[in-house]
């Protein structure tokens, strides 16, 4: 391969096809520069995920060199992502930041961003529904998507991210579709079986109480227009 390197423009799958494809290879992450245009935030970790075709089993490689060396966070690309795509993809984010706060690992610094990343989730994924032009709203998001993905390589994701996996390997549904139906779930979950790992989640849901994050996070994914249910998602 004479390149000098490769620039991926798109969401989780452009930026994971590169990653893997340059790991295939033997290059290293320093000749990938990501331009990502959803909130998934796979351009911030040394990881890819790949679905076999034949198998419908999603496999994947996980390399300390395989990051992007650099990522570009460019509001004004994203304008022209679909809406479904890009609010999904932020309920993905808002997901990773969920996640990595009840994680077994408790890394503070990660908990400390995942909780700022879901008050501006909060906010700036409901704006830019309502104001699907507004760079700033998609700028905060993006921000918000960054600090949720930071602390995804030293943190084990969850039920909604394991059955987020699953489900969508085995019938194609996308992964931002799959943490608008498991999340809220998942929370709930987490409610009725660990309730200390849900308390610190009712300050930046805008929660009365932790028993009270699911139905939030719920009525927060059916504002922006999107499924709730297995059957809302196509099943």
């Amino acid at each position: 391969m004479a390149a000098d390197g490769v620039v991926s423009l798109g969401g989780d799958s452009v930026i994971d096809g590169c990653t893997a494809a340059l790991h295939g290879i033997g290059t290293t992450g320093r000749s990938h520069i990501a331009v990502p245009t959803t909130l998934s935030g796979a351009e911030f970790t040394p990881s890819a995920g790949v679905i076999d075709s034949e198998s419908h089993r999603k496999r994947g490689l996980r390399d300390p060199d395989a990051a992007p060396r650099v990522v570009l966070l460019d509001p004004e690309v994203t304008l022209a992502t679909p809406e479904r795509l890009w609010l999904s993809t932020g309920i993905r984010a808002l997901d990773h930041a969920v996640e990595t706060i009840w994680a077994p690992e408790r890394d503070a610094l990660a908990s400390w961003l995942s909780l700022e990343a879901i008050r501006r989730l909060r906010n700036s994924l409901p704006e830019c529904r309502d104001r699907p032009q507004d760079v700033e709203a998609h700028q905060g998001a993006q921000v918000a998507a960054w600090w949720a993905a930071l602390g995804l390589a030293g943190s084990t994701m969850g039920p909604s991210h394991q059955l987020g996996r699953i489900l969508g390997a085995s019938f194609e549904i996308r992964h931002g579709i799959t943490s608008c139906v498991f999340l809220p779930a998942t929370i709930r979950h987490m409610d009725a079986t660990r309730r200390e790992l849900i308390a610190p989640l009712a300050e930046p849901f805008r929660a009365r109480s932790g028993s009270g994050v699911g139905d939030v996070c719920q009525d927060l994914v059916a504002g922006l227009g999107l499924p709730v249910s297995l059957s809302e998602a196509g099943l």
